[in-house]
C-alpha cells in the first residue's frame, strides 16, 4: 500500500475491501394516484474502502517507533492519493477516517484501517494529444474526464470544440494574443489562463467546459494548435 507517496510494504501486510461500485443513491418522487414512484436521478456516493492491516514486526523491532512512524505517514489533513496492491496502476483520493483501530494494531498486531473517498472515481495513467485542426483524440478508462488544453493562439480568438460533447469553448482577448503567449484551459476548474494570469473575462457567455468521454473524442481547434491532457478515471 502507497499513500501519500509513502509505501507502507515494509511495514504492514494488507488486504484491502471495498464494493464494485461506489454506493449508489437513486432519487425518486411519489406520484399521487399512481403505484410506485417516478425516477428523478441516480448519483455516486461518497465511497468507502477498508484495508486490513497486519504490523511487520520482527523481534527487536522497535513497536513505540513503528507506531509513531506509521501514525505519522497515516495522518493527511486532506484527501491524498492511495494505491492499493490489488489495483497497483489506479489510485483513488482517500483520508483516513475515524480511529481506525489502530490501538489495536499496537496491542495484537492486526486491525482495520478505513479510507474515505469523497471523490468516489479512481484515477489512473496522464495522457495528452496534440491538437491542430480537427483531431480525434482517444481516452482510456471508464468515466468520464475533464482536460486541460494549452495552446498559443495566433488570432483575435481561440476556439475549441468537443463534437463528441456537442460544446464550445471559445476565448476572445483582442490584442492579447500575439502568438507567443500560452493559453491554459483548465476544464475540471472551469477556469482560463494566459500567460499564468487569470483569463475568465476573455470567456465567451455561450462557452461550455467539457469532458472527454471514454472512447473516441472529436476535437476541434480553431485560432492556434496545442495539446490536450487528461487523467484516465475509472469506476
Amino acid at each position: 500500500m502507497v499513500y501519500n507517496g509513502f509505501d507502507f510494504g515494509p511495514y504492514l501486510r494488507v488486504n484491502p475491501h471495498r464494493g464494485i461500485l461506489p454506493p449508489v443513491s437513486v432519487t425518486t418522487d411519489e406520484v399521487p394516484g399512481r403505484a410506485g414512484a417516478r425516477f428523478r436521478a441516480a448519483r455516486l456516493g461518497e465511497l468507502t474502502i477498508e484495508v486490513d492491516a497486519e504490523l511487520r514486526a520482527g523481534r527487536g523491532d522497535d513497536i513505540a517507533e513503528l507506531r509513531h512512524i506509521i501514525a505519522h505517514r497515516l495522518w493527511s489533513p486532506e484527501p491524498a492519493k492511495l494505491v492499493l496492491p490489488d489495483d497497483p496502476f489506479r489510485y483513488h483520493m482517500a483520508v483516513l477516517d475515524g480511529e481506525s483501530e489502530l490501538d489495536r494494531l499496537w496491542g495484537t498486531g492486526q486491525a482495520t484501517l478505513t479510507f474515505r473517498c469523497p471523490d468516489p472515481i479512481a484515477y489512473g495513467s496522464d495522457r495528452s494529444a496534440a491538437l491542430d485542426g480537427e483531431s480525434e483524440v482517444w481516452v482510456g478508462g471508464s468515466y468520464p474526464t475533464p482536460p486541460t488544453i494549452e495552446a498559443v493562439p495566433t488570432g483575435k480568438n481561440l476556439r475549441v470544440e468537443s463534437a463528441t460533447a456537442s460544446a464550445v469553448i471559445e476565448v476572445a482577448a483582442e490584442g492579447a494574443f500575439d502568438g507567443t503567449k500560452t493559453l491554459t484551459i483548465d476544464c475540471g476548474a472551469g477556469h482560463c489562463e494566459l500567460a499564468g494570469l487569470s483569463a475568465d473575462s476573455h470567456v465567451t457567455l455561450a462557452s461550455d467546459y467539457f469532458e472527454l468521454s471514454p472512447g473516441a473524442n472529436l476535437i476541434r481547434i480553431e485560432g492556434g494548435a496545442g495539446t490536450i491532457s487528461w487523467t484516465e478515471r475509472w469506476l
